[in-house]
């Protein structure tokens, strides 16, 4: 077995086999013990109390420090929007940040759109990309691979093709998915949103079967969703992705979209946004957002 460099080997809470310590933020459980060297303890804080390795909790510092961000200080564990579209989290001092607009760090190809420019759109965080020379556009459909494709019965020249819905930009806490589709009136590639909520980051998961994920158990109360100062009119019983062992990440397998009516800002005008409405989930190997 070989960890990463500057990770220790221990063995495990049951002391019968050698593993790579858990890191800071990492989940852990009285199995999958905290890089002690570092000075790290599993927080069990809000999901038991962790004996006999069912329940779950994060390696935090024992002396954690707080984070100040522009002024501000945040406690360690604690989540935070740096901005509209960055979603942090504070650990022992340091703080990282994934982005809530993962459409903008994908700018169109160049040999389709030249100059492709990102531009603030009134009333909304995320930019959007737009081509100011659309002569310079090649064929919608050599812009994206499609999952599936319809002819169009009015204009014979176009092929309606739809991607599909990009993952969550985050693995828990509220983030948004996209898509591309070239289904409208103008043949022309428009990007989709929709909402996603694959898990609450403060979720208590008991729900582990050897290296499977499970989704936890529906709601049991209804629960209004909830992103900046919007909530929705009505509420829901969502189903949530839990965890994997051995370092992997549960994420959707199955969703569909639903359409969400939300309130904003005290507002009586409603906003309608979709939403991923998670099925099932899987593991899979690669590293959580």
């Amino acid at each position: 077995m070989r960890c990463k460099a500057g990770v220790s080997m221990l063995r495990d809470g049951c002391d019968c086999c050698y593993m790579c310590a858990r890191q800071a933020g990492d989940m852990c459980n009285y199995k999958d013990r905290c890089d002690e060297a570092r000075s790290l303890y599993c927080d069990f804080r809000g999901s038991g109390s962790g004996v006999g390795g069912g329940d779950w909790g994060y390696c935090r510092a024992k002396a954690a420090r707080p984070c100040e961000v522009d002024g501000k200080v945040h406690k360690d564990g604690e989540e935070f929007k740096l901005n509209c579209s960055l979603l942090c989290s504070c650990q022992n001092g340091q703080y990282a940040c994934s982005t809530l607009c993962p459409q903008e760090l994908r700018s169109p190809s160049t040999s389709h759109c030249r100059d492709p420019q990102l531009v603030s759109v009134g009333g909304r965080c995320c930019k959007e990309w737009v081509c100011p020379h659309p002569q310079s556009m090649a064929s919608p459909e050599d812009e994206f691979q499609p999952t599936h494709s319809t002819e169009s019965p009015v204009t014979s020249t176009c092929r309606r093709e739809t991607t599909s819905w990009s993952a969550c930009s985050v693995s828990c806490g509220m983030g948004v998915s996209v898509r591309v589709t070239n289904d409208n009136a103008d043949c022309r590639p428009h990007k989709q949103r929709r909402l996603c909520l694959v898990r609450p980051c403060e979720l208590d998961d008991k729900h582990f079967t050897g290296g499977r994920c499970r989704h936890s158990r529906r709601q049991e109360t209804l629960v209004n969703f909830r992103y900046d100062n919007c909530e929705s009119v009505r509420g829901f019983r969502p189903k949530y992705c839990g965890s994997c062992r051995r370092g992997q990440c549960c994420v959707p397998h199955k969703t569909k979209t639903i359409s969400v009516e939300f309130r904003c800002g005290g507002s009586d005008e409603p906003v309608w946004h979709r939403w991923m409405w998670v099925k099932n989930c899987k593991c899979r190997d690669e590293s959580c957002l």
